[in-house]
């Protein structure tokens, strides 16, 4: 029992070093990040951005590797519209 406070700096630099950066990523992907420190905006657009694209694209090559399965996905005019997302 007398060796658990070699654990203590361990603790602490666990906080400062994993926590608290994990802390901040969360309230800066939860920010529309405008304005300052005290005028926070906390919003939830930044994920529905990466859900919508990710979604989209997961239907689209469904989409297209069903296609190229069954022998139907020959068309060059076929344009899905998801390069530049």
């Amino acid at each position: 029992m007398k060796t658990k406070w070699i654990a203590y700096p361990y603790i602490l630099w666990m906080i400062i070093f994993i926590i608290v950066p994990l802390a901040l990523i969360l309230v800066y992907s939860l920010t529309t990040g405008e304005g300052d420190i005290r005028n926070i905006q906390f919003t939830l657009d930044n994920f529905k951005k990466i859900s919508r694209s990710y979604i989209y694209r997961c239907i689209v090559e469904i989409h297209k590797s069903c296609f190229e399965v069954h022998g139907c996905y020959s068309s060059p005019r076929i344009s899905y519209g998801y390069d530049n997302i």
